[in-house]
């Protein structure tokens, strides 16, 4: 549960940077339209791919 929140407080931080908001914004519209079962799996597995990959940046820091 700790996860989560870490990167709810990174969405949160960055108001200061209008960058970092725009890209999430592009990204949550794909999320809006509909997807076959299948494809929320690829969804799902692409989201904890690059998570698994960001913690690997952070620790390799």
């Amino acid at each position: 549960m700790q996860k989560p929140m870490l990167f709810r407080e990174a969405g949160q931080k960055p108001q200061s940077r209008p960058a970092r908001n725009r890209t999430k914004k592009r990204g949550k519209g794909v999320f809006l339209q509909p997807v076959e079962p299948w494809e929320l799996h690829f969804v799902l597995d692409i989201r904890a791919v690059s998570l698994i990959k960001s913690q690997k940046r952070i620790l390799a820091s």
